[in-house]
């Protein structure tokens, strides 16, 4: 076999100047591809009266990304959740278990996700 052309990526895409050419021809950019494929890891680290959060993309030698703190009501959740969702469609919650963390689990499930 001789050798494969420039660019040639794992065998199945081609990238050129931040666009990707699929299999079947499809053009999309590395920012799309990675945000309808990649599924993120929310870490939570729940307080009494705040939330520690990261996320790591499923992607390969994906980089964790620290959020910060935020609330604790449903709201600052839901803002959270928008804000994820924008990244990515598939969400998966994990937080720590405790006295703090058992009203997030209940309303993660609640609304689909899985926790």
């Amino acid at each position: 076999m001789g050798r494969l052309p420039p660019g040639l990526y794992r065998g199945f895409a081609y990238r050129n100047q931040n666009r990707i050419l699929s299999p079947t021809g499809m053009h999309q950019t590395r920012r799309a591809a990675m945000s309808q494929s990649s599924t993120l890891y929310i870490g939570m680290d729940v307080h009494k009266e705040s939330i520690a959060v990261a996320y790591v993309a499923q992607t390969h030698g994906a980089e964790v990304v620290s959020l910060g703190t935020i609330g604790t009501r449903q709201g600052d959740i839901d803002k959270l959740i928008r804000q994820l969702r924008s990244k990515s469609k598939q969400l998966v919650f994990v937080y720590e278990a405790g006295p703090c963390g058992s009203w997030l689990y209940r309303y993660l499930m609640k609304q689909g996700y899985v926790c």
